[in-house]
């Protein structure tokens, strides 16, 4: 009986985060203020990248996890509550989810590690969270020269640790979604090891994986240009803040 209420209770507490991890990526992948990309004032070619990312790409992406996270609460549904009937479409939804659930319900080690997983995307978007509101409603997603004139340098809160914690909290959410969707007992991994084409599955996953990861390693390699552009504008301000914040991403390491 306390197992169960264990293991119930790890559950929902899963569900929320799968839920709250979704709506953490869908936020940092969203600019909090949109700006308009006109053509033709000075935007180079990685920043142009950047745009087409952020126009095209990203709201495909969004859909596509918003899909994945939707699977896996009815997953996580029908091998942690079998009495529990899905209430729409239940004949296709048992079919589709429960007919080949994990012989036991999820172990709570496979739990656990779900849970630190999502954890960890739910930190990410604290930390950009906190680089948001210190730069009180001025961050953006624009890195042009001259939107640096309208951009304060920001040195306290997260960038009293960092230079740039925003892609560190991006970082943390893209490394928690991938830990967790890609671990034993979810639904992408169970659904792919049992599928007659565990290819598509799992070429879907790896194109989605590799487009985020590249665009998260295509900005923290921008971290260079943004410094330099900082350092053009602010001059000796962002001198000083830079010979007390050593690290750019990773306190320690980089």
């Amino acid at each position: 009986m306390t197992t169960d209420i264990v293991q119930h209770g790890l559950a929902f507490l899963k569900l929320a985060l799968v839920v709250l991890s979704s709506l953490s990526f869908r936020k940092s992948f969203t600019p909090p203020r949109t700006p308009p990309f006109p053509a033709g004032r000075g935007w180079t070619e990685p920043q142009w990248m950047t745009i087409f990312l952020i126009r095209y790409v990203f709201p495909v992406l969004k859909i596509a996890l918003e899909i994945a996270s939707l699977n896996e609460c009815l997953f996580t549904l029908c091998t942690s509550f079998p009495e529990i009937s899905i209430p729409f479409g239940p004949h296709r939804a048992s079919t589709s989810y429960c007919t080949h659930p994990p012989p036991n319900p999820p172990s709570n080690s496979s739990t656990i590690w779900s849970i630190l997983s999502l954890s960890l995307v739910i930190t990410g978007q604290h930390i950009r969270n906190a680089c948001y509101r210190a730069f009180n409603g001025t961050f953006t997603f624009d890195l042009r020269a001259d939107s640096a004139k309208s951009t304060p340098l920001v040195t306290h809160g997260p960038y009293s640790i960092i230079r740039h914690p925003a892609y560190a909290g991006s970082w943390l959410i893209v490394l928690g979604i991938v830990g967790f969707h890609l671990s034993s007992g979810s639904w992408i991994y169970e659904r792919s090891s049992e599928s007659s084409y565990p290819p598509f599955y799992m070429f879907v996953v790896g194109l989605w994986i590799m487009i985020v990861v590249a665009h998260m390693t295509m900005l923290t390699m921008h971290t260079r240009d943004e410094d330099e552009l900082l350092r053009n504008h602010f001059g000796e301000k962002w001198e000083q803040w830079r010979r007390i914040v050593k690290y750019k991403v990773v306190l320690g390491v980089y």
